[in-house]
C-alpha cells in the first residue's frame, strides 16, 4: 500500500460522513436553538433533573465554532485509518470507542460527584466537554500506533551564544576553530525533532486545550481507553459488529472500484488511440515527403543541348541588319 493517500473524499465513506455531520449538526443546531441538549452539567442537569439521555448526546455535536473547525481537521487526518482497516472496521472502531467512554465517563462523572461532590466548596467535576473529544482521543492512540512515520526533521529553537568580546582569529587559526573557541561554554544548543505528524499532535492539543481542564481530564481518560481497546483489556475488534453495514459499505466500496477501473480503462484506450493516431499522422507524413521525392527524381528536364531557344531573342533591329548583311551572298 502507497504511503500517500488519495485525494480526496471519494474513497473515505465514513469520514466524509463525520464531517459531514461535524458541520451540518451544530448548523441545525444553531438555526433550531436547541443547542442546550448536547450540553451537561451534572447539576442540575443529572442531580435534580435526571436528564441522563445528555450522556448520549454530549458527544454528538460541538458547541464552539472553534472546536467545529478543529473537529473537521482532525477527521480529515484520521482518513489514513479507515485506509487501513477498511471503511466497515473503521465504523465498528467509531462504535466500540464511543460505547467505552461514553459509559467509563458516565460512570466516573457520578461516582466522582456522588462520594466526592465537593472539594474546597468548588464542585470537582461538574461538566463534560461538549464535542466528541473522548472519540478523538481514542483514536488518536489508534492513529498514533498504527500510522507510519515517514521522515522526521529538526528545528533549531536556541543556539549557544557567541563571546563577541573574544579575541577572534589568530595567526594559524581557522575560522571554525575561533567560533567553537569563542561559544560560551556550558551552553548547548536545543533542537526539537518532529515527524510528519506534527499536524495532527498540535490539532490534538489545541482540541483538548480549547476544552480547558475537563478536556485534559476526559481526554487522558479516553486515550487510557484507546490503549486498553488496543490491548484487547476491553472489548475489541474481534467481538464487535455492526449488523448490516458490512454489505453496504461492501456495495459501495465496489462500486468504486468498478468505477475506478473503468475511468482507468478509458484513460488506457484515451492514450492508446491517441498513440495510434499519432503514428498514423507519421507515417502518412512519411509518405508524402517519399511521393515527393519520387515525383522530384522521375520529371526528367530537357539537356542544355536541346533546349530549345537556347539563343536570346533578336531584336528587329537586329533583324534587318543580318537580312541586308545576307543580300549580296544571295544575289
Amino acid at each position: 500500500m502507497s504511503l500517500e493517500a488519495p485525494v480526496g473524499l471519494n474513497d473515505y465513506p465514513i469520514t466524509r460522513f463525520c464531517m459531514i455531520t461535524t458541520v451540518v449538526v451544530p448548523v441545525i443546531a444553531a438555526v433550531t436553538d436547541i443547542k442546550y441538549i448536547f450540553l451537561l452539567y451534572f447539576n442540575p442537569f443529572i442531580s435534580e433533573y435526571h436528564q441522563y439521555y445528555r450522556y448520549l448526546t454530549f458527544q454528538l455535536s460541538c458547541v464552539n465554532e472553534s472546536d467545529v473547525i478543529l473537529l473537521v481537521l482532525i477527521w480529515y487526518n484520521f482518513r489514513h485509518l479507515e485506509r487501513l482497516f477498511g471503511s466497515y472496521k473503521y465504523l465498528n472502531l467509531l462504535s466500540l470507542l464511543w460505547c467505552h467512554t461514553t459509559v467509563i465517563i458516565l460512570l466516573l462523572n457520578m461516582m466522582t460527584n456522588i462520594f466526592i461532590p465537593n472539594l474546597f466548596g468548588v464542585k470537582l467535576w461538574n461538566r463534560l466537554p461538549s464535542g466528541p473529544l473522548p472519540l478523538m482521543l481514542g483514536l488518536y492512540h489508534f492513529y498514533k500506533q498504527y500510522t507510519p512515520k515517514i521522515y522526521y526533521f529538526q528545528i533549531l529553537l536556541f543556539a549557544p551564544p557567541i563571546n563577541i568580546w573574544g579575541k577572534g582569529t589568530s595567526m594559524g587559526t581557522s575560522n571554525s576553530e575561533s567560533s567553537e573557541r569563542d561559544v560560551i561554554p556550558n551552553r548547548k544548543k536545543i533542537l526539537l525533532t518532529l515527524s510528519d505528524q506534527f499536524i495532527i499532535d498540535v490539532l490534538i492539543i489545541l482540541f483538548v486545550l480549547n476544552n480547558g481542564v475537563i478536556g485534559l481530564f476526559v481526554g487522558f481518560i479516553s486515550w487510557i481507553t484507546g490503549v486498553l481497546i488496543d490491548k484487547k483489556i476491553f472489548l475489541g475488534l474481534d467481538h464487535w459488529r455492526i449488523p448490516f453495514m458490512g454489505h453496504v459499505l461492501e456495495n459501495k466500496s465496489r462500486i468504486n472500484q468498478n468505477i475506478r477501473t473503468q475511468n482507468s480503462n478509458e484513460t488506457v484506450l484515451a492514450q492508446e488511440q491517441n498513440l495510434i493516431s499519432e503514428e498514423e499522422y507519421g507515417n502518412n507524413f512519411e509518405d508524402s515527403l517519399m511521393n515527393i521525392n519520387n515525383s522530384a527524381s522521375t520529371t526528367s528536364f530537357p539537356k542544355n543541348d536541346d533546349q530549345v531557344g537556347d539563343e536570346p531573342v533578336r531584336p528587329l533591329r537586329q533583324q534587318f541588319l543580318d537580312v541586308f548583311r545576307s543580300a549580296p551572298e544571295l544575289l
